[in-house]
């Protein structure tokens, strides 16, 4: 209800003073004079006027009732966000375990629906995580394996890659590897 009648109120007081391109111009205007405001400031404070001034500064600043009572409002701010993080955090841990415990709710309503689906479901994922380390490992050069084709991706059981020395019965030893 008042919410369209201030902006239209705001618009009509930037048209009519052009306050949004004075604040831009403005900041623009600061943004590009900053770094030569450093150099001045940093060539004055190294003189000896410059060093007394910022301690007068400094001491004004510290005499003043406005910087009391904003150094009182920090600590007192300070002080009050410890209990509040507390009941943040608290808050989190709770949402976080009403989380997992839908989750685990929603876990054994579909186990209790299908209570095979676990078997099944492991079966196939490690058929292909085999058949894809399988692939991989063979070096035979072909891309399914050692038998390629439509059984690249099946594995008949353990392969089992070992090596060992072999004794003969004249007694030298012969590395081989299968």
């Amino acid at each position: 209800m008042y919410l369209p009648r201030a902006e239209e109120v705001a618009r009509d007081l930037d048209q009519q003073y052009g306050i949004r391109r004075r604040f831009r111009s403005t900041r623009e205007y600061v943004t590009r004079m900053w770094p030569v405001w450093q150099q001045q400031l940093d060539a004055f404070t190294a003189t000896w006027y410059g060093k007394a001034a910022v301690f007068l500064g400094i001491c004004l600043l510290v005499s003043t009732p406005v910087f009391w009572s904003l150094m009182n409002l920090l600590l007192l701010l300070w002080w009050l966000s410890i209990p509040a993080s507390m009941f943040l955090i608290n808050y989190a841990q709770r949402k976080q375990a009403e989380q997992f415990q839908q989750q685990q709710q929603a876990e054994q309503a579909r186990r209790a629906a299908n209570p095979f689906a676990d078997l099944f479901g492991r079966a196939a994922s490690g058929a292909a995580g085999a058949g894809a380390r399988t692939g991989a490992g063979r070096g035979s050069g072909s891309s399914g394996g050692a038998r390629g084709g439509r059984w690249a991706g099946q594995q008949d059981g353990p392969i089992i890659d070992a090596e060992w020395t072999s004794i003969d019965e004249d007694g030298g030893s012969r590395r081989s590897r299968r």
